[in-house]
């Protein structure tokens, strides 16, 4: 099983992590939970610390903070940590003439005080260290613009500095806007461009344009490529129909409801399948009739 005391002599450097060790050994990933029994189920040059497996070598000074906490007693022992690629681990050291020796790796950390690549605090991105690892419940530690609440990830005001899409933390950029850890909101690039200062979409100085407008220049327009189905009453795109006859953003007309009854799909107006009738008749039923010009006889 793995070792449960200090190694005399051994220390650890670095995760064997995707690297063949002489041949004898593939992948040995502490976040992929492959572990070991044995040193020699690790190969050459490693060693199994706490069912996992580890490079033996040099303990990484520069990344041991018991290293340099100053003169000891001679006989006096003392719990460590160190620092091990991307894992913390807890162990112990002794002193040697007055100085601490190097620490010897027990297991891999529990404490979030003492977690994850530098042996610091997890912090607010997770709540608990498993085998040297800052996680969130069950997963790996949060991401930056996020907090560990209720062993999920989470996006508010405490832990992004943008705007919150679902559990994530965006950077607030149009076409992407919204208010400071608030909820991100997508403007259409038709109708606005640039974000609010209160996080929404607007056109220019004004608010973003209207259905069946676009935003050209600061200002909002009616033309044919924002008002394809209607047309437009000035920068209002209106639905054809008898009293805004047009498409594809022409100027709205108003059929006559005298001389047609319907508008057409190509924004015409029509008295049934034909043209509107002229002066002098009048459509009735989708025909034109003239009616008589004066009394009989």
């Amino acid at each position: 099983m793995g070792r449960a005391g200090p190694f005399p002599g051994r220390s650890a450097s670095a995760v064997i992590a995707g690297v063949a060790i002489s041949g004898a050994l593939t992948a040995c990933d502490i976040r992929m939970g492959i572990a070991c029994r044995s040193d020699s189920q690790c190969g050459p040059g490693a060693i199994c610390i706490d069912g996992l497996c580890f490079a033996s070598g040099p303990a990484d000074a520069a990344r041991d903070p018991s290293l340099s906490s100053g003169t000891c007693d001679a006989g006096e022992n003392g719990a460590c940590t160190s620092s091990v690629g991307e894992v913390c681990l807890r162990g112990g050291r002794a002193c040697d003439a007055g100085t601490w020796g190097a620490c010897t790796p027990i297991a891999a950390s529990t404490d979030v005080e003492s977690c994850g690549p530098s042996c610091g605090a997890c912090g607010s991105r997770a709540d608990r260290c498993e085998q040297g690892i800052c996680k969130c419940g069950g997963a790996d530690s949060c991401n930056p613009g996020q907090r560990c609440a209720g062993h999920a990830c989470i996006c508010d005001a405490m832990s992004c500095l943008g705007c919150c899409d679902g559990a994530l933390c965006r950077d607030i950029s149009f076409p992407r806007c919204g208010s400071l850890s608030g909820s991100c909101t997508s403007c259409d690039p038709m109708r606005a461009d640039q974000c609010a200062a209160s996080g929404g979409c607007q056109c220019g100085p004004g608010p973003q344009c209207a259905a069946g407008q676009r935003c050209n220049g600061g200002i909002c327009v009616c033309d044919a490529t924002s008002c394809t189905l209607g047309c437009c009453d000035g920068s209002t795109c209106r639905s054809s129909s008898m009293s805004s006859c047009g498409v594809e953003g022409r100027r709205c007309a108003i059929c006559d409801a005298e001389l047609s009854d319907r508008c057409r799909s190509d924004g015409t107006c029509a008295c049934g399948s034909g043209p509107p009738c002229i002066s002098g008749q009048r459509c009735l039923e989708g025909g034109c009739i003239c009616d008589p010009c004066g009394p009989a006889g």
